[in-house]
């Protein structure tokens, strides 16, 4: 991957967010590029504009659904291990009819 380094270029508050959000999701610059180069190219063949924008809120429906994918991943695994970690997440057995597990009742205390 080639970086250039320029002195001259001034960025703003949410050109830099946006950097930022890019390098921390490289997937995300790749499918933004996509994007804008197929866009470029459909308009230089002579594509009309309504197609185009049909074309590009299909790729930004794409690029979201992979988002809120990669996002449900992640939610999920923190959930399990979250779960994981808890001392009273009863780990194994069957609940039984009043939807209480049965090892629940051994650790309580007896009255």
């Amino acid at each position: 991957m080639r970086t250039n380094k320029s002195h001259t270029v001034e960025l703003s508050d949410r050109e830099l967010q946006l950097i930022e959000s890019l390098k921390e999701n490289p997937e995300m610059l790749d499918q933004f590029t996509s994007i804008t180069q197929k866009f470029n190219a459909e308009i230089e063949n002579g594509m009309d504009a309504h197609e185009a924008e049909c074309h590009v809120i299909k790729s930004i429906k794409e690029v979201g659904r992979s988002m809120i994918s990669k996002w449900a991943e992640k939610a999920q695994l923190e959930a399990v291990a979250q779960a994981c970690s808890s001392e009273e997440t009863i780990k194994n057995g069957k609940k039984n009819s009043t939807g209480i597990a049965p090892s629940a009742k051994s650790s309580s205390k007896p009255k």
